[in-house]
């Protein structure tokens, strides 16, 4: 789990991102009961290492069950968790992801602030006014729902890449404007990911980090002298307090507002059994 922290007076108020994707080796994205194959199949890298990290207090639960977002709502409440940011991707004029999202805002038993994060992927760098047009609108509704998440009257929308987008100022104005006239009034508009600060001078209010950044692991040494189990393992294992220092000495550059996250036990077995970044 990797969640954003809004400071609210004097207490930090958090914000975990919600992605309702598994992926699988070949790209595809699936949110079945065979998702699950990978996660049980996972295994030791090295002496030590926590792996298979199976479910705990749901199981290996199945998102098209509408009760399972009632659960985890609640056991997000309990830990301390404000909302959710729900990662959406879009294909044409469609929203990938937002079936299990329509089903926490219909169902009244949960009390759940939310946001949208659109993940802009690689095939969209030249993103044209119709695409951003279909998003904007898809995400209408949303934004019109008594449950989004608002700070100071005004909705929050998060962009994942918005660095591949053609002219992220374009895509700026554009969507404000047509949610301003939509009648959904001011929004603050967020960029996220490694390269998020670059684009803050285009239009966007705010950066949000995603750790571990890429140039973390690209530019740090790995912790050597473990005792491998897995003899095909290529992957890369660091060190937690290592990869927290080198995030907290970043400097925010051009970005006004700098949001900080936390990410939780990294590890990519699950997914990359023998090239895992841990």
């Amino acid at each position: 789990m990797t969640a954003i922290g809004e400071r609210v007076t004097d207490c930090i108020d958090f914000c975990a991102f919600y992605d309702p994707f598994f992926r699988t080796c070949d790209g595809r994205v699936e949110a079945g009961p065979d998702a699950w194959v990978k996660v049980r199949c996972a295994r030791q890298n090295f002496v030590g290492h926590l792996q298979p990290i199976e479910p705990d207090e749901l199981g290996y639960y199945d998102l098209r069950d509408p009760e399972i977002i009632v659960a985890q709502a609640a056991l997000a409440r309990q830990y301390g968790i404000r909302g959710f940011c729900w990662r959406l991707r879009s294909s044409g004029r469609r929203l990938l992801g937002s079936e299990s999202l329509d089903a926490l805002l219909a169902n009244r038993k949960i009390d759940m602030p939310v946001c949208i994060c659109w993940e802009v992927e690689d095939q969209q760098t030249d993103l044209n006014q119709d695409n951003a047009r279909a998003f904007i609108h898809a995400v209408m509704k949303y934004l019109k729902h008594p449950c989004y998440l608002r700070l100071a009257g005004q909705a929050v929308l998060l962009i994942e890449g918005a660095d591949r987008l053609g002219s992220p100022s374009e895509f700026s104005r554009l969507c404000k404007a047509t949610i301003r006239d939509a009648g959904c009034g001011e929004i603050e508009l967020w960029a996220l990911g490694a390269n998020a600060d670059q684009t803050i001078l285009d239009g966007f209010d705010a950066v949000v980090e995603v750790p571990p950044s890429p140039q973390f692991l690209a530019n740090r040494p790995a912790l050597p002298d473990l005792k491998i189990i897995n003899q095909r393992f290529r992957g890369r294992v660091f060190d937690y307090r290592d990869m927290r220092e080198w995030h907290l000495a970043r400097p925010s550059r051009q970005a006004s507002r700098w949001y900080r996250s936390v990410v939780v036990r990294w590890d990519t077995t699950a997914s990359s059994q023998d090239d895992a970044d841990i």
